[in-house]
């Protein structure tokens, strides 16, 4: 059975893995295990500042979360159709991509359709009832306001998936 592992020297390749059936029920248990893990951590970041986007990034994946980004609604979606996604982080002010529009707000009911009980971070320049009553209608888990500490990202979403 190949199993996928990245050899040493080349970040962005990946080999295969054979292991001998007699082996693979010793292994399997620990494969299943780092697939749990890894696809409950992986969090799509979606901001379309790109230092901002960064920095929630980095400290991030510095907690030990996977971090999977986008820069606009077209790119959020084409994300969560490639990788499993556990949790978003998404910035309502998306800039429109070639003529379309997809707000922040478009990207939370598409995670929904993927998902209905993914927990959800929004962020946001304006703050105000109308975005909180949006975000409780919506079953958006943080609504939180810009300016924002990486930090505290960091701990709510720790506070969510320990």
């Amino acid at each position: 059975m190949p199993i996928l592992t990245r050899p040493r020297r080349q970040r962005a390749r990946y080999q295969a893995l054979s292991i001998p059936a007699r082996r693979l029920s010793r292994v399997a248990p620990a494969l299943l295990w780092f697939h749990r893990a890894t696809v409950n951590k992986t969090i799509l970041l979606v901001d379309d500042d790109l230092h901002s986007r960064e920095g929630l990034r980095q400290s991030l994946v510095g907690g030990g979360f996977l971090v999977e980004t986008a820069q606009d609604g077209a790119q959020a979606i084409k994300r969560m159709i490639e990788s499993e996604v556990g949790m978003a982080i998404i910035d309502l002010d998306l800039p429109p991509v070639k003529g379309v529009t997809i707000s922040g707000w478009d990207v939370v009911r598409i995670c929904r359709a993927f998902d209905a009980a993914m927990p959800i971070i929004v962020v946001s320049a304006e703050g105000g009832p109308e975005v909180k009553a949006r975000a409780k209608e919506l079953k958006v888990l943080e609504c939180l306001e810009k300016p924002i500490a990486p930090g505290q990202v960091k701990g709510i979403v720790r506070a969510i998936d320990p």
